[in-house]
């Protein structure tokens, strides 16, 4: 009786030490599992981050793009007005008084320029 217990022990023994190797097998394939999921997720999460930082700085650009518009818009505009004022003053006064008019619309325009530089913060 004693050789069919210890047999059976032996028997029971051997598929506990079996049901154990599979279920360390089960777990290392489960944390590859995990592991390799945390990787693609981590890649993923990087990704995002990438485009989230390339669509800010897409927008900053188009916000500053637009600034440089409005300011080249005005200077246009101001050069225009100049040019109007030049044309009044007229060719025989304009020796004589360009320079004067000139530097003081110059110095005027130049001031708001630069008002206008610092309201949009550039």
């Amino acid at each position: 009786m004693i050789s069919c217990v210890s047999v059976f022990c032996m028997t029971q023994e051997q598929q506990w030490k079996s049901k154990e190797q599979q279920m360390k097998l089960q777990i290392a394939e489960l944390e590859m599992a995990i592991k390799s999921d945390l990787a693609d997720k981590n890649a993923i999460l990087d990704k995002i981050k990438v485009e989230r930082v390339l669509s800010d700085t897409s927008e900053d650009e188009q916000h500053l793009n637009v600034k440089i518009l409005i300011l080249l818009n005005l200077k246009n505009l101001f050069q225009k007005q100049r040019n109007t004022i030049e044309q009044d003053i007229g060719v025989k006064y304009s020796k004589v008084l360009s320079s004067e008019v000139c530097s003081e619309v110059d110095s005027s325009l130049s001031d708001l320029f630069k008002n206008i530089q610092n309201a949009l913060d550039l």
